[in-house]
């Protein structure tokens, strides 16, 4: 679970930066889906053009 909060820790870091980190997001994400599959649908929503606003 650790390995989870670390992954979800960088993320906010990397959505300010003024590059485009969305690859960087991406990996994350997919390590993360790739320890709890459950999570999965994290990365589809990444995928999609427009993601919904929940």
């Amino acid at each position: 679970m650790s390995h989870a909060f670390d992954c979800l820790e960088i993320i906010p870091d990397y959505i300010l930066d003024e590059a485009d980190k969305t690859e960087n997001i991406r990996g994350l994400i997919k390590d993360l889906v790739d320890l709890y599959p459950a999570c999965s649908h994290a990365l589809e929503v990444l995928d999609q053009e427009t993601p919904p606003v929940f």
